[in-house]
């Protein structure tokens, strides 16, 4: 899906989301597949496309999304990126507010406090099961090499009785 943008050509005077948009209409490409293959969300494209700024994303993600809308098509996406007014799309003030940040950093810290805690425990658990678990396989295996041993001593024993009673076998008679 490459589209060959000439220098003298670009934008023909128009706005850059019209121009993206002219571009995904003479591709006949819809707005579902493009998001698809970029995984930009459709109302993000549309505004794009409408020159409109998208409140809940950075300016790094709307600029990202630019690029990405433009090497889907193989248009230069440095050049399209130039064209971005870069004032126009300020990082969300909410997100990256000195108070939030600090009081995230506190309620972060108090919750990590008592997971922490909580792993712990989780962990000395495991370790205890782990333990008891492995005391009580080693005891089963003794139990079970002990039992296959007094076998094997027991069956060498009949067959040395049985051996001495039929008189062959043994050189020396102690009866």
């Amino acid at each position: 899906m490459t589209t060959e943008t000439k220098k003298d050509d670009w934008l023909d005077g128009q706005d850059l989301g019209s121009y993206l948009k002219k571009i995904r209409l003479k591709n006949n490409v819809s707005i579902e597949r493009l998001s698809s293959h970029t995984k930009i969300r459709q109302e993000s494209i549309i505004a794009i496309e409408n020159n409109e700024s998208i409140d809940h994303v950075p300016q790094a993600y709307y600029r990202g999304y630019i690029k990405c809308y433009c090497l889907f098509f193989g248009i230069d996406a440095e050049q399209a990126l130039s064209s971005v007014a870069s004032g126009n799309y300020e990082i969300p003030k909410s997100s990256y507010s000195k108070v939030n940040t600090f009081q995230f950093q506190q309620n972060s810290t108090k919750q990590d406090t008592s997971v922490t805690k909580a792993r712990k425990s989780n962990q000395y658990k495991k370790v205890i099961m782990a333990t008891i678990l492995l005391f009580v396989v080693a005891g089963v295996a003794t139990i079970a090499i002990k039992h296959s041993r007094s076998e094997t001593t027991a069956s060498s024993e009949n067959e040395a009785t049985q051996k001495s009673d039929t008189g062959f076998g043994s050189i020396i008679d102690i009866s």
